[in-house]
């Protein structure tokens, strides 16, 4: 592919101000992958700036994300670019919107195989967004019906992405594990990232209508949704510890994928082992926080502490797994005491 050094700064400077600590994990790529990976990124990140545009009528919304990956495969984005530009509330999010024609650009300059990854992942997020934006109406606190509901979410939102990852890794690296089996792992990871990000949003989410954890499981529990709605965290916290625990679960998988990727290859190793650490940290903060109060997020500090840390674990398998490990256990600690 061809990409000027122009073009790369300001897929960086876009990534940096709207990825936070994917940012961090992407700079250590090659550049090869770390232009797909940022690309893709951007794209399905323009996605969700439409999704979540409040000043953009609903049913607008659905019309842009069921037109998306035809913008991203044909061209035309410059009428969806300035519609969510005036209607997205951040300036990172305008500045996305400003630069999206770019990012198009360089997409459509990738090897086929490369694009079809690509579009791939984007359909994938899109068609998650749709069943947001469909399953949850303004005005109307509403959560989802059924578990299997949520693990599909967070398998388009997640898992897919994980997958895509994991394609990117197969084709730069030897895997000795079948491929399958390796992208299963990878979409593990994801699932668990994007539940992540549903726990720490949550006070966020119930104040916009969308209560991702399941009826059944409300019920079980003895709860509603207004409980969420009134706060009261008390009541609610059996089922954020379960999801917690779905997520640690999910998460495990982290050593397995990690140990498959050669070690010669220790960027691809440090783009995955920061994520996984820095979910980790995020989830030892939701099993010690009121998620209803505050919206929830690891600090600076922590996340360039984890970085300093990395070398240990970049050349040794055995130590990434025991602070997975170790720090899984810890968490499920601090549960059992709340």
């Amino acid at each position: 592919m061809e990409i000027t050094r122009a073009e790369l700064k300001i897929l960086d400077n876009l990534l940096r101000r709207t990825g936070r600590t994917l940012q961090k994990s992407a700079a250590v790529l090659p550049e090869r992958e770390r232009i797909i990976f940022s690309t893709a990124y951007l794209l399905c990140r323009a996605a969700d700036t439409a999704a979540d545009a409040s000043a953009i009528p609903h049913e607008r919304k659905i019309f842009w994300i069921e037109k998306y990956p035809s913008i991203i495969e044909n061209g035309g984005a410059e009428e969806f670019a300035k519609e969510i530009q005036d209607g997205a509330q951040k300036a990172d999010e305008k500045f996305l919107m400003q630069n999206l024609s770019l990012c198009i650009s360089i997409y459509q300059r990738f090897e086929s195989n490369d694009k079809k990854l690509v579009i791939t992942v984007a359909e994938k997020v899109c068609e998650g967004m749709l069943f947001d934006l469909k399953t949850f109406k303004s005005g109307v606190l509403t959560a989802l019906e059924k578990t299997a509901l949520l693990e599909y979410y967070c398998g388009a939102m997640g898992g897919a992405p994980g997958v895509f990852w994991s394609e990117l890794i197969l084709k730069a690296a030897r895997i000795k594990m079948p491929a399958e089996n390796f992208k299963m792992l990878g979409a593990n990871i994801g699932d668990a990232l994007q539940i992540v990000n549903i726990m720490r949003d949550v006070k966020e989410d119930i104040a916009n209508g969308r209560c991702y954890f399941p009826a059944e499981d409300l019920k079980f529990f003895g709860i509603t949704v207004k409980d969420f709605q009134d706060g009261n965290f008390r009541a609610v916290n059996p089922v954020i510890k379960k999801w917690i625990l779905w997520g640690l679960d999910k998460i495990s998988s982290a050593p397995q994928y990690f140990e498959q990727i050669p070690k010669s290859s220790w960027r691809l190793r440090g783009s995955v082992l920061l994520p996984a650490l820095w979910a980790l940290d995020t989830i030892e903060l939701l099993a010690q926080s009121d998620v209803l109060a505050n919206r929830i997020k690891i600090n600076k500090k922590k996340i360039y502490l984890t970085i300093l840390k990395s070398p240990k674990y970049l050349l040794s398998n055995k130590n990434f797994a025991s602070a997975i490990r170790s720090k899984t256990e810890y968490i499920k600690n601090l549960l059992m005491k709340i």
